[in-house]
């Protein structure tokens, strides 16, 4: 057992160390911070100048309440009242960006128009209209002589008492909405990993096939050990740059609560969400570990290290294949092609979590998805330990030939 650890704290540290790594690293730092601070940082560089919009009326009661709620039509502008002659010279200047014409008609309705250069915000043109709707309406009322309790009968909206009958085979929205987060997480961190990990998993192995010095290593440790120590380091090391990234954002959220809203975050964690939880991690190293391994077998297929780029090629495929279903059947959890492969253990890390969203999955279901993923582990370390010391050892004998030969040997 101590040399198992000796090669997992070897490549651990030797990848830990490298400049790739540290580089990465920083640029994650860097990233993360940028993007949680982006509005303050924009601050810095934007200034925000209140632009100058006019309001051409004859009623004063309409400037003076646009002047009043001038903070909730838009508080990035400035309203004034001025003439229309006025208002077109000042456009022309671009002393004001825009303005508005409002006048009532021969029926005495608030009739408005917008005149601008370059673009409106539509939220102040739904404001403005909001307000002067409102005023029309008040108007009206004050017009037929209505008291004040029948205008407020009169504006008055219909309101809708909802009530959610409880079902045992769905979830409330809010856990609903923390289960995705916890899924699409899972997911994203997998996917990422195994992209950027399998290629490196798969140049160790072709390296060292090269290398003499695996001659001497190989004769004083398991194969089968000497591979399980290499794919823990480097999931130990994907799993350090993922620590790197969670404490960035936590330091960043004690320096500044409001920098990162959540919802759902507010559901109270049961035991739906820590069983979700729990599956999630066993699934996230499954899936690591199916890829790495079948990594690790394509590296010691390939002959020349100039070829492993192409080599990899088909876990890239295998890779690509559940996100796409994934993303094809956002909305349709429970679809055939969804349910098919989330008993094929390449896929299944991925699909049988997709399905977790929904709680149509009952136990036995994941319980065989568990097992057939952790039966295609099995599977790889015995074909990967088997041929490993042979494909290092006889870098010039073809994969195919060191797979027969393995079979002959163990009949």
């Amino acid at each position: 057992m101590n040399k198992f650890w000796l090669v997992f704290k070897f490549t651990y540290r030797q990848k830990v160390c490298s400049v790739s790594f540290v580089s990465l690293a920083l640029i994650l730092v860097i990233g993360v911070v940028g993007l949680l601070n982006f509005d303050n940082i924009k601050q810095w560089f934007v200034s925000e100048e209140v632009s100058n919009v006019a309001i051409v009326t004859n009623n004063a009661k309409i400037y003076q309440e646009i002047k009043n709620n001038n903070e909730l039509l838009n508080p990035k502008v400035k309203f004034h009242m001025s003439s229309e002659s006025d208002a077109l010279k000042n456009i022309q200047t671009n002393d004001i960006s825009r303005f508005y014409i409002i006048k009532e008609n021969e029926h005495k309705d608030i009739e408005s128009k917008l005149i601008y250069k370059g673009a409106v915000e539509e939220s102040e043109k739904v404001n403005i209209q909001l307000l002067l709707s409102k005023l029309q309406f008040e108007k009206r009322a004050n017009d037929y002589g209505l008291s004040i309790k029948q205008i407020e009968k009169l504006g008055k909206s219909n309101v809708i008492i909802t009530e959610k009958i409880k079902s045992d085979t769905a979830y409330s929205s809010k856990e609903a909405e923390l289960i995705q987060y916890i899924v699409y997480f899972s997911i994203a961190v997998m996917f990422i990993i195994i992209l950027s990990y399998s290629n490196q998993a798969a140049l160790e192995i072709a390296t060292e096939k090269n290398s003499k010095v695996m001659e001497m290593i190989l004769t004083s440790i398991s194969p089968l050990l000497h591979l399980w120590g290499k794919i823990l380091s480097l999931i130990a090391v994907a799993l350090t740059q993922l620590g790197v990234v969670i404490a960035t954002i936590l330091i960043c959220w004690l320096f500044d609560n409001d920098i990162i809203s959540v919802k759902g975050m507010d559901t109270e964690v049961n035991l739906h969400i820590v069983l979700l939880i729990l599956i999630s991690i066993i699934y996230i190293f499954i899936g690591l570990a199916t890829y790495i391994i079948f990594a690790m077998i394509i590296g010691a297929m390939t002959k020349n290290l100039e070829n492993i780029n192409q080599a990899v090629m088909p876990i890239n495929v295998l890779l690509f294949i559940p996100i796409y279903l994934i993303i094809f059947n956002i909305d349709e959890v429970n679809d055939s092609l969804i349910k098919l492969t989330s008993y094929i253990p390449f896929f299944s890390p991925f699909t049988m979590l997709f399905r977790m969203t929904s709680r149509d999955v009952n136990i036995y279901e994941l319980l065989l998805s568990l097992v057939l993923a952790i039966a295609m582990i099995i599977l790889l370390s015995y074909i990967a330990s088997r041929s490993y010391k042979e494909s290092l050892l006889a870098p010039e004998v073809s994969f195919s030939k060191i797979i027969k030969k393995t079979i002959r040997r163990e009949k």
